[in-house]
């Protein structure tokens, strides 16, 4: 496994590449996203997805804030920082900045991504472009993720 498929990925995120981040899936890829309930089978469905996500977030930016290594999997804690530019899960571009938070665990081999788990933050993002409100008590909002290390 190489250290930098998933920094690869996310590098190509930020610089607004789908095409450079699909190459760093495998063909065969299988990704499940749980906050979608969604399910995407190959490289082509996932360059689809994130050329969506890039339409309606066109200049995210993708902080990896911890991650865990093994010989054949990563696990990142990621946040991104974006406008809401584009429609998303049916809500029109609302214009706002939102702060979404992930965590991601990857499968690699042969220096590709052949699995993805996703789950991310939708009350969060649904808060970003108020269509949520905002809970009562300490938050850490769109600042970035405490360090679980120190919890």
């Amino acid at each position: 496994m190489s250290s930098s498929t998933v920094d690869r990925f996310f590098d190509a995120l930020n610089a607004r590449k789908p095409d450079r981040a699909a190459r760093q899936l495998a063909s065969s890829y299988r990704g499940i996203d749980a906050t979608r309930s969604a399910l995407t089978m190959g490289r082509e469905e996932a360059l689809a997805e994130v050329q969506a996500g890039l339409a309606a977030f066109p200049t995210p930016t993708f902080t990896i804030h911890q991650r865990l290594r093994g010989a054949s999997h990563e696990t990142v804690l990621w946040q991104m920082d974006a406008v809401h530019e584009g429609s998303f899960l049916q809500i029109p571009a609302t214009n706002r900045p939102v702060t979404v938070n992930g965590i991601a665990m990857f499968s690699i081999r042969d220096d590709e991504i052949t699995r993805g788990f996703h789950l991310w933050d939708l009350a969060g993002l649904l808060r970003s472009v108020n269509l949520l409100p905002e809970l009562p008590g300490p938050s850490f909002g769109s600042k970035s993720l405490p360090d679980l290390s120190s919890l």
